[in-house]
């Protein structure tokens, strides 16, 4: 009986452990076969960063973020030859109403940065 005992305690330990490991430091990325994006998306009219816009790249399973405060963004993607980009408004008019841009960027190197400058509707 304590034997069972113990291999289900350290069971429930060693996942314990691996649980804590990845909430501190998240799921390690695959380097070698991903590309960083990030960028800032900024309002023509202001020349500000703009918070909460979608930045979403199509074709890969729909892999999103949403931008910071500051308009800034950053996500790993699948290597892949060229990314077609979807950048849309999804708050509604809460901090203006900007004009969706599609776009389509290539990514020779391991990382790429963007600026993005949404006009008002």
């Amino acid at each position: 009986m304590k034997k069972i005992f113990r291999t289900i305690f350290g069971l429930f330990s060693l996942t314990g452990i691996m649980f804590t490991f990845q909430a501190c430091y998240g799921t390690p990325q695959d380097f070698g076969l991903d590309v960083a994006i990030s960028g800032k998306v900024q309002s023509a009219a202001t020349k500000t960063g703009v918070p909460d816009i979608r930045v979403e790249i199509t074709g890969l399973g729909g892999q999103y973020i949403t931008t910071e405060q500051d308009g800034n963004f950053f996500l790993y993607v699948e290597r892949a030859d060229q990314y077609q980009i979807k950048v849309e408004d999804v708050d509604g008019e809460l901090n203006g109403s900007f004009q969706p841009l599609d776009t389509l960027i290539t990514c020779p190197d391991d990382q790429s940065y963007l600026d993005v400058v949404l006009e008002l509707k």
